[in-house]
């Protein structure tokens, strides 16, 4: 096995058509920094016999383009691969196109491998910002893989315009939330209990801003839990009172005068 083979091998490269060309070990971005990084730089190129886009075999090559792809990390060791990717021009067409790997999705820095040792950390409980040291990315790329990864709990394909907040008795006389659409009625969401964290977790993690942006009134009796996270979720939102509780209030205090 030649020595690009033991490299490719060591990184859990597949590609075939890699060829690592250089292994260099960049300097600290400063004195108190203690990480060790390698730069590998490596071609990638292959024969093209036709056009992708008009099929004629008019292509011939056209330079390189460089790319950058974070691997994951070995023995406390920081790699990046400084990819330069073959160019192709189609004289028929006068398109240009580049060659294409599987080691990372389009547009994206990030390798497969490095997102799946992001997804093991994250099924052990460790939070965003310590993964992305460990890592070496940033914060919001392993928010945008975990996302990618899971996948979403169950949910409306659309959440309705008007929503109604109301609690029930279910199990063991326990309290519990329930949430439908005011106008016909059909269920959106069923709770295990009433507690706040619970309802912002269920609509945060299952809609979007701009969904839950579209909800346009949100029907509640006179529990002050829930005004409190209302406007958190729905931020175009209007709070209506119903009208049972509004006269229930009204007979309690009737009674209490008499």
């Amino acid at each position: 096995m030649s020595q690009n083979n033991f490299i490719l091998s060591l990184l859990e490269i597949k590609g075939p058509n890699i060829r690592i060309i250089d292994v260099i070990d960049l300097p600290a971005s400063s004195p108190a920094d203690q990480e060790h990084t390698k730069l590998i730089k490596a071609q990638l190129s292959y024969p093209i016999k036709q056009c992708r886009h008009c099929g004629f075999a008019a292509v011939v090559k056209n330079g390189f383009r460089k790319a950058y792809v974070r691997l994951p990390s070995l023995n406390g060791i920081h790699y990046e691969l400084e990819l330069w990717k073959q160019r192709y021009y189609c004289r028929q067409c006068q398109t240009t196109f580049g060659a294409t790997t599987n080691l990372t999705a389009n547009n994206q820095t990030l390798s497969g491998q490095l997102k799946n040792q992001i997804m093991e950390f994250a099924k052990e409980g460790l939070n965003g910002k310590l993964i992305a040291r460990v890592c070496h990315c940033s914060p919001s790329s392993v928010r945008r893989t975990i996302k990618e990864r899971v996948k979403p709990h169950y949910r409306m394909a659309k959440l309705p315009h008007n929503l109604c907040f109301d609690e029930f008795r279910s199990v063991k006389s326990t309290m519990s939330f329930i949430c439908c659409d005011s106008e016909n009625h059909q269920l959106v969401a069923t709770l295990h209990d009433q507690l706040s964290p619970s309802i912002i977790d269920y609509f945060e993690n299952r809609y979007s801003k701009k969904e839950r942006a579209q909800v346009k009134t949100v029907v509640i009796d006179l529990n002050a839990q829930y005004q409190s996270f209302i406007y958190r979720l729905f931020p175009n939102a209007r709070i209506i009172i119903d009208r049972f509780h509004i006269v229930q209030l009204v007979g309690r205090a009737l009674n209490n005068c008499r």
